[in-house]
């Protein structure tokens, strides 16, 4: 899956109805990566964030340093620390 912000739509109205479901962030800002998590409640919401102040290619619209490099929808926490694991080699400090 591309990171866009097309595909993040997407991913978004697969689960916000979805009890259970978290949508994990992972923004690249200078040289480290942030996980945010959210629960599907406030998804729709979070979206229209996402389009004020993201581009297609989820680079921050007011920020060049602030990037989002990876997002899923997890049901299970314990799930982020493969993908981190998996970010962590691909964008070194």
């Amino acid at each position: 899956m591309y990171v866009t912000l097309t595909n993040l739509e997407k991913l978004i109205a697969e689960n916000h109805k979805q009890t259970g479901k978290f949508l994990v962030t992972y923004v690249k800002i200078d040289d480290y990566i942030e996980i945010i998590v959210n629960t599907n409640e406030n998804l729709l919401k979070k979206l229209d964030y996402f389009k004020q102040a993201y581009n297609e290619d989820m680079q921050h619209k007011h920020s060049p340093n602030v990037k989002i490099v990876y997002f899923e929808a997890v049901s299970d926490l314990n799930e982020i620390q493969s993908t981190f694991r998996v970010l962590a080699t691909i964008f070194p400090k």
